[in-house]
């Protein structure tokens, strides 16, 4: 276990995604979201096939390991379908601090199929997590009862799929992203020729951009609970929370307000909090 790998690999992931989020919003809505969510699968795909080649990474799975892979791979596919369905069907704010339940969810599955300990500082730092993400987010709690219950779906498969990683840590990384992006180019492609539209260079650069952050951000995501338990990794998906307001301030000038500072504060203390408390309770130095 190296737990200073795992929070530093999952700090890269939540930056990437990040950006991933903030070029979907430079697309400006012109590019249809299939046609997103196909080519950011697709690239995924591109990334880790020619990256396994170069390395000489084989494509055979595990002995062991192809149904733990395709569950990964469904669960992936359900919650991305889920995210992108509620943030088009409820306040975006409403959308993000649900999908944030997915922490909640992964702890629960990591102590339930992994065996895992929950502990009681565990406990209290990701509830501090999640108050931090409640002040920034600021959801109107305006809910529609069927895009609310796709959008706690979105957090429920989301944390499902990321238990799943735990659990093939000993599967190259690039292997699991490889049918991931498989997977789901396949699934998304005949929706995507239903939705075709014809992009300028511009739009089309974006798209590109979508599919590297996103296949960066697999890769981090993938490291992180390789590295370390589920239940200890996953309060750090809250940083995604701390890192999109400063990148809103830098790309499209959205303000930072006070409330807004004061759930970054919550969500870093929680970070340290859980880092500091899982150390001092082994004995690393």
């Amino acid at each position: 276990m190296n737990r200073k790998k795992s929070i530093l690999c999952m700090l890269a992931a939540s930056g990437n995604f990040a950006f991933m989020a903030a070029t979907v919003k430079l697309s400006g809505g012109q590019v249809p979201l299939m046609q997103q969510i196909f080519f950011r699968n697709f690239i995924i795909f591109l990334l880790a096939f020619f990256t396994m080649k170069k390395q000489g990474i084989s494509f055979v799975p595990s002995k062991g390991a192809k149904k733990d892979l395709f569950f990964r791979c469904l669960f992936g596919y359900l919650g991305m379908l889920c995210v992108f369905y509620a943030n088009r069907n409820l306040h975006l704010a409403d959308a993000q601090i649900l999908q944030k339940l997915s922490p909640f969810f992964i702890t629960v599955f990591a102590v339930t199929f992994l065996e895992e300990k929950l502990t009681k500082w565990k406990a209290v730092s990701l509830c501090m997590a999640f108050m931090g993400a409640v002040v920034v987010i600021r959801p109107h709690g305006d809910f529609t009862l069927f895009p609310f219950m796709v959008a706690v779906g979105s957090a429920f498969f989301s944390a499902l799929a990321y238990t799943l990683l735990r659990k093939l840590h000993r599967e190259p990384g690039f292997r699991i992203i490889f049918y991931f992006g498989a997977f789901t180019s396949a699934a998304s492609f005949p929706f995507m020729l239903m939705q075709y539209k014809s992009l300028s260079l511009k739009y089309w650069g974006l798209l590109i951009l979508i599919g590297v952050f996103a296949g960066l951000g697999q890769n981090f995501v993938t490291k992180a609970y390789r590295y370390a338990p589920a239940s200890e990794v996953s309060i750090f998906d809250y940083t995604g929370v701390v890192i999109s307001p400063i990148i809103g301030f830098l790309l499209f000038q959205e303000k930072i307000g006070i409330r807004t500072l004061l759930g970054m504060v919550l969500i870093v203390l929680s970070g340290y909090l859980s880092f500091y408390f899982n150390r001092k309770k082994e004995g690393e130095k």
